[in-house]
């Protein structure tokens, strides 16, 4: 992508996202004239430049982030050396694997914190494949043809799986171009190589070349004579490919979509052929949050599509990283930090889309906000935590009654907006309220649902995130029914028919009535169950209703029975009636 077409896209997303609305801290915070140094993978560049340039219109003009894009690994190194004080990865770096220098920091641990998500898009020039119909490709596929084992696009297991091309019409050669040493897509594309790799002995995993930064690709050429080419960034893959006629490379998918690539349906481990697009890298990062959440450095590639997902997962999606210190040197700079990052994983998050990265996943969000807590100078951390309980009273009540649940905040925040919500079926006397002087609010929820009942209150920050929340449980008992039967006339021949109605009072009674007898006469009812149907009024009922034809004489005594639903109890009634002969 060139200089320019990069700068104007810039330029229009941060005129258009910035009027959005820009972060207010809980907090009122006082920040020096700063400028944080840092660098490193291109990936996450253009959303880099975005949430820079907003942070400094934020803070008035004080605080600078100057990020150079170049590659994860030359971030890594330069991040090292002391030149940044956060750098941009596209591999996730454990903690252990980089020890502080005590000339730059203060002492470890290093801090990985996912802060955006993307995808790696597979692209090609093949004359007459365009984006209306683009070939499909698999992990085995990508990695044979990157390791010499498939040369040509009309290769069987290419035709295979793409029924809409003939083999003349992609009877050319492959010409694979490959990111030089240093990118972090190296180490995704080879991720998910190794992770569809069909075993030990075959495919990529066979090959040695593992996962890494570093790749290295066959230098020789192949049985058509072909070389692979090294390309070392994304404007230049792009150009190595669309100046070679059956070439094939890889991307971010910011770079893929803004050069209008013709990029590759890849198949997922459902099976399914999926392009790059924010939703299908976010379907891969839902699949996927809790063990991330668990572990920052967790990768995503190959993930499952969610249980009831109506969009499909793309397998080479990826998080971008940014490592820093725990520790910093400098109060004013890890002040400064900690509130950008804080800002870039929260309000930040709104900008992602339009420059085709997926917005962090809730849990990622609460697991980077514990890690950017931790950030410190000399042991005191720059942000604290706020934290809300529940409490909700009575803690055990009738279904249609109601309970009042207040929430208390505390943790440095000094006013603010909570939001309620709730798993059962019923409703707030408001869906917000506004914490007083105290950091309290309070609201009344009625039932509508038996069962166990969680009441959550997530404090909202300006930007609309859930910074935190709050949960109290309430019991929500049955109500007890009353039925009444009544089953005139009172007395008739045999043969002649009583019509037996049953009531049930209750909250909303559903299901249904069964009918028996007892005595010296006997009846034929004309069902032996009816069907409860609303009637309304003063109290909830539901009503019924069977003939009940006499059958020999004698007194018969008729019961209705309600064996009760969710949300009322059981219950039932009795009614005499004389069948004459």
């Amino acid at each position: 992508m060139s200089a320019k077409t990069t700068g104007a896209l810039l330029a229009l997303a941060i005129m258009l996202l910035s009027a959005v609305g820009s972060f207010v801290p809980t907090t009122n915070a006082t920040y020096t004239a700063e400028t944080i140094q840092s660098g490193g993978a291109s990936f996450v560049n253009p959303v880099m430049q975005v949430w820079a340039s907003d942070f400094n219109v934020f803070t008035s003009g004080a605080v600078s982030v100057n990020y150079v894009s170049s590659n994860a690994v030359t971030g890594e190194r330069d991040f090292l050396g002391g030149l940044y004080t956060f750098a941009g990865t596209d591999n996730p770096v454990p903690s252990n694997l980089y020890q502080p220098n005590s000339t730059f920091a203060a002492d470890g641990p290093l801090l990985t914190i996912p802060e955006t998500l993307g995808g790696v898009a597979v692209f090609y020039n093949i004359p007459g494949v365009t984006s209306a119909h683009p070939l499909n490709l698999t992990g085995s596929i990508i990695a044979n043809i990157y390791l010499q084992d498939i040369v040509s696009w009309n290769d069987p297991s290419i035709l295979a799986i793409n029924p809409y091309y003939t083999s003349s019409q992609l009877n050319y050669p492959i010409y694979p171009v490959y990111r030089t040493a240093g990118a972090g897509v190296n180490y995704q594309l080879s991720t998910f190589l190794a992770r569809t790799s069909p075993s030990p002995t075959t495919g990529w995993n066979a090959s040695g070349l593992g996962i890494s930064t570093d790749i290295a690709f066959p230098s020789g050429a192949d049985s058509l004579g072909v070389k692979e080419t090294g390309a070392s960034s994304a404007s230049s893959i792009a150009t190595v490919v669309a100046g070679q006629t059956g070439a094939i490379g890889y991307t971010d998918t910011y770079s893929a979509t803004s050069e209008h690539l013709v990029v590759a349906p890849i198949e997922n481990s459902a099976g399914k052929f999926v392009l790059p697009t924010v939703a299908t890298i976010d379907e891969a990062a839902l699949a996927d949050a809790s063990e991330v959440e668990a572990d920052s450095t967790y990768s995503i590639t190959n993930a499952p599509t969610p249980v009831g997902a109506t969009v499909q997962s793309y397998p080479i999606s990826t998080y971008t990283y940014l490592i820093l210190w725990e520790d910093q040197t400098s109060q004013p700079v890890g002040y400064d930090l900690a509130n950008f990052l804080w800002w870039v994983v929260t309000s930040g998050q709104q900008y992602g889309p339009a420059l085709y990265y997926g917005e962090l996943p809730a849990a990622v969000v609460r697991s980077d906000e514990s890690l950017i807590a931790s950030i410190n100078y000399h042991g005191s951390p720059f942000i604290t935590l706020a934290s809300a309980s529940v409490a909700c009273a009575p803690g055990t009540v009738k279904v249609g009654l109601h309970t009042k649940c207040t929430v208390s905040v505390a943790g440095g925040v000094k006013g603010g907006v909570v939001e309620w919500s709730s798993n059962l079926a019923g409703t707030f006397s408001s869906s917000i309220c506004t914490l007083n002087a105290k950091l309290r609010c309070s609201v009344t929820f009625t039932s509508g649902q038996a069962g166990s009942l969680s009441v959550l209150a997530s404090y909202l920050e300006s930007g609309g995130a859930a910074a935190f929340n709050g949960e109290a449980t309430v019991t929500i008992d049955q109500k007890a029914s009353r039925t009444t039967l009544v089953c005139p006339p009172f007395s008739a021949v045999i043969g002649a028919t009583h019509t037996c109605t049953a009531a049930v009072i209750g909250y909303d009674p559903t299901g249904t009535i069964s009918f028996s007898q007892s005595g010296s006469g006997t009846v034929t009812f004309s069902s032996a169950t009816c069907t409860l149907a609303p009637l309304g009024g003063s109290e909830t009922q539901s009503r019924c209703s069977v003939t009940a034809t006499g059958a020999t004489a004698g007194s018969v005594t008729i019961q209705a029975s309600y064996s009760g639903d969710v949300n009322n109890g059981a219950s039932s009634a009795h009614r005499a009636v004389s069948v004459k002969s």
